[in-house]
């Protein structure tokens, strides 16, 4: 009895350990993303599974002892869709796979600290760069922005290029908190905003919040009509090359290049961008020449990332304010020539910031600035010195 029990029990070992039934295989392969690179820390499993494992720095995995049979596989990493593949397992199997890369999210914390989160009780409106791309054609930053609820923008030129604000809620710029990437853009004395500083800053921006109404403003003004976060282009995985050129009404016309590195070594990017933008505006004596750069270096790691931001922009615009009609001017100085005379000397000789100068049209700057010569061309001042005061 007892060799006939041995018998039967080693008959049914020896069934379940053939080959077919008990066979056990590995599953290995790389991951790397759309532009050929590897990708390390991305996580493969077999889905309804314990069967995992991760990418080593080069790209490589391996799973083992897995059954034969049929399985979903699934294979994420930060910043990249998750991949969902069938695969069936009769042996040792080599797959390689290819992730698509987005944009990844590395907003700084200051942004994080300005912007409201959904849930909180505060009135606002995102913009995604998808957003302000189907309406930036050379227009500042208000125009970018008309659309949307409680905000009106004002154009000295009549189109949006050139000196432009605009309010929420009725209040001006002075009371509206704006920031860049949590820095504040306000100036510093008048709390004004001067977007014709920055011509074509939409094409360097990522995402928008407006905040609408009192707000949190950690930084600058207080943000008693509302709240601009302005965010820029965050890191590009693949290289890139962009250019864009645009014309309008008004021989408005708009050139952009834009050229970016990706990932350097899985770590370095670089992005910068060249914008000019020209218009003869709609009023007359509108015209705008304006030129913009933006550059961006980053370093990226598993645990945080560095980024540098510079940029800037030029501008020379024409004459698009009213002035001081000539004879309004002429009556007034004989009028209270001792009032113009005190003037003369406090922006002349105590603040030194320029001298009374007329121009040869319809109307008169009262005081011409270092600044202001770019802005109206030079053969079209007469300055008048020390001891000069009637207007010709």
């Amino acid at each position: 009895m007892k060799i006939l029990r041995f018998f039967f029990t080693l008959c049914v070992l020896t069934f379940f350990n053939h080959p077919e039934i008990t066979a056990q295989y590995t599953l290995k392969g790389t991951v790397r993303n759309d532009a050929g690179e590897k990708l390390t820390a991305a996580l493969i499993y077999l889905d309804n599974t314990n069967f995992a494992a991760v990418s080593d720095e080069h790209g490589r995995y391996e799973i083992q002892n897995i059954p034969a049979g049929n399985y979903l596989i699934k294979i994420s990493y930060v910043g990249y869709r998750t991949l969902l593949q069938s695969v069936t397992i009769n042996g040792n199997t080599a797959l390689d796979f290819v992730l698509d890369g987005t944009v990844c999210n590395l907003e700084n914390i200051e942004i994080r600290a300005s912007r409201v989160q959904s849930g909180q009780p505060f009135t606002h409106k995102n913009l995604a760069k998808e957003d302000i791309r189907k309406e930036n054609l050379g227009v500042d930053m208000p125009y970018l922005l008309q659309w949307t609820p409680s905000i009106t923008v004002t154009s000295d030129a009549g189109n949006g290029i050139g000196y432009t604000g605009m309010r929420i809620r009725g209040t001006d710029q002075t009371r509206i908190n704006v920031t860049i990437n949590g820095v504040p853009l306000n100036d510093a004395e008048s709390q004004d905003v001067f977007w014709v500083d920055l011509p074509d800053l939409g094409s360097s921006v990522q995402s928008v919040q407006i905040q609408r109404g009192v707000g949190p403003s950690a930084n600058g003004p207080g943000a008693f009509g509302g709240t601009v976060g302005i965010q820029t282009h965050q890191t590009h995985i693949n290289p890139y090359a962009e250019a864009e050129a645009a014309a309008g009404s008004f021989d408005a016309r708009k050139f952009r290049l834009s050229l970016g590195t990706g990932l350097i070594n899985d770590r370095f990017s670089i992005d910068g961008r060249f914008s000019r933008v020209t218009s003869d505006g709609y009023m007359d004596r509108a015209s705008a020449d304006l030129t913009s750069w933006y550059l961006s270096g980053a370093r990226v790691t598993e645990k945080y990332s560095l980024r540098l931001n510079v940029f800037s922009g030029k501008e020379i615009t024409y004459q698009a304010w009213h002035g001081v009609p000539e004879a309004r001017l002429r009556e007034v100085w004989r009028s209270f020539r001792p009032i113009t005379s005190i003037m003369w000397v406090h922006y002349t000789k105590i603040r030194k910031i320029g001298s009374i100068c007329s121009i040869v049209t319809d109307v008169t700057i009262i005081i011409c600035t270092p600044t202001r010569w770019t802005i109206i061309p030079r053969h079209m001042h007469s300055c008048i010195t020390a001891g000069s005061y009637p207007v010709n």
